[in-house]
Parts: C-alpha cells; sequence; structure tokens
C-alpha cells in the first residue's frame, strides 16, 4: 500500500500542473475533443460520509488537444478515510479521446484509456487496468441560454475486477456568471451497483469557474453523501 505523504504528493503536483496549463475560457468536460494546444482542467475535493466512515476524496482533472482530433486524457483520484486502517487508495487514468460525428451541436466519440493504482469504487482492484467508453454530448441554447447534455458509458477492468460504468449530465448557463448543473453514476460488476446523484451550482470568478455541489448514493446498496467544492476552467 502506497503511503499516505506519497499519495497526496502526486496529488499536488498534479493539481500545480493543471493550475499552469489552465487559461482562458470556460468550457466543460465531456464528449467534446480540443483543438491542437487547447483543453480543460478542474479540482476537485470531496468531504464525504458513509456507513464506511467519514473521508476525503480529490480529483485534478485535465485534458487538453494533442492533435485536432486526438485530445487526452489525465486524472488522479485519492480516498483518505479518517479512521485508523481505513483503505486509503491512490487512483489514475490516461486516456485518448476521438470525435467521430459532429452535426449541428451533436457530438459523438470514443475514449480508450490506461487504469493505474487502485480502484476508488468497489472492491479493491490493484494494478494497471483498462477503460473503453463511448461518448455522446449535445450543446445548444434554449429561451436564450446555453445548455448542454453528456451521456457516456464504457467497461474498465483492472486487476481482474470487471465495472460498468455509465454517466450522465446536464448544465445549463444561468447568465455570463452563473451556470448549475445535475449529473448521475451508475456502476456495476464485480462489487455492490451504486447510482449517486449530483446537483450543483458554479459561479464566474475571473478566468475560472468555483463552483459547489451535494452529491448522494441511491442506490439502496449502502449509504453515502458529501459536499464537493470544485474549480474549472478552460485554456
Amino acid at each position: 500500500m502506497l503511503s499516505i505523504v506519497w499519495r497526496w504528493g502526486v496529488v499536488v503536483a498534479a493539481m500545480e500542473g493543471v493550475r499552469q496549463l489552465s487559461g482562458l475560457s470556460i468550457a466543460h468536460a465531456g464528449a467534446w475533443t480540443h483543438e491542437r494546444d487547447a483543453g480543460y482542467s478542474s479540482l476537485d475535493m470531496q468531504r464525504e460520509s458513509s456507513e464506511f466512515g467519514s473521508a476525503w476524496r480529490s480529483e485534478s482533472y485535465l485534458e487538453f488537444g494533442a492533435t485536432d482530433r486526438l485530445t487526452v486524457v489525465t486524472k488522479a483520484e485519492t480516498l483518505q478515510r479518517d479512521q485508523d486502517g481505513g483503505e486509503d487508495r491512490l487512483a489514475g487514468l490516461v486516456a485518448v479521446r476521438r470525435e467521430f460525428v459532429q452535426v449541428e451541436g451533436l457530438v459523438l466519440s470514443g475514449q480508450l484509456g490506461t487504469l493505474f493504482g487502485e480502484s476508488l469504487e468497489g472492491p479493491v482492484c490493484e494494478g494497471v487496468g483498462v477503460e473503453s467508453r463511448v461518448m455522446a454530448g449535445w450543446s445548444g441554447a434554449t429561451g436564450g441560454r446555453n445548455v448542454w447534455l453528456n451521456a457516456e458509458t464504457g467497461f474498465r477492468n483492472q486487476g481482474g475486477c470487471g465495472r460498468w460504468k455509465t454517466d450522465l449530465a446536464a448544465g445549463l448557463d444561468l447568465n455570463d456568471d452563473w451556470r448549475t448543473q445535475a449529473k448521475a453514476y451508475w456502476q456495476s460488476g464485480d462489487g455492490p451497483r451504486s447510482l449517486k446523484v449530483e446537483a450543483g451550482i458554479a459561479r464566474r470568478m475571473g478566468e475560472q469557474f468555483i463552483g459547489v455541489s451535494y452529491r448522494r448514493e441511491i442506490g439502496g446498496a449502502f449509504e453515502e453523501e458529501g459536499w464537493i467544492l470544485s474549480l474549472s476552467r478552460s485554456f
């Protein structure tokens, strides 16, 4: 098991790299790819409580256009439980996304990646693994306000554990400075099934958006809830 100090050192380094690469305009993650040298980054910190105890989660996420057709995605995540002897975990992902179809605001893409460390959800699955996803997104305007929808589903295999994942998201710009979004995360396979829902709001602060959201497990297999503080922007 990796030490907690090393875990947090990796995440802090990843967060600093995201901060330095971030730029000016505002966007969101999803099925979309980026032009060369453009991209999106986000930092999340979550405080959660569950039947397994209280914990801190963090996520450092970055996607950038390696070419005009391929977007590289990296993610580092940690789970640190409060109680002694808890299962602290560190997970990583490096992936490549390619857009296949883009028509009138609709985009279809695929993503293939390599997993590192340990799975944060379900049983402890360690080592190098693979994840594949198909993704669909739509962005447009309704009532004079920008809106976007995103759906992605895929399968990951790591350390002999297989998990199906489906993520759904919708966002609405209330005005130039405020936006709101809702998300749902479903997982099944090895370990318990999970269905989490999340709702949040974010405000523009200079060159980035700062947001807060609430996430809750509603699948019934276990109880979990938490608050998330996020920082995101594109470059």
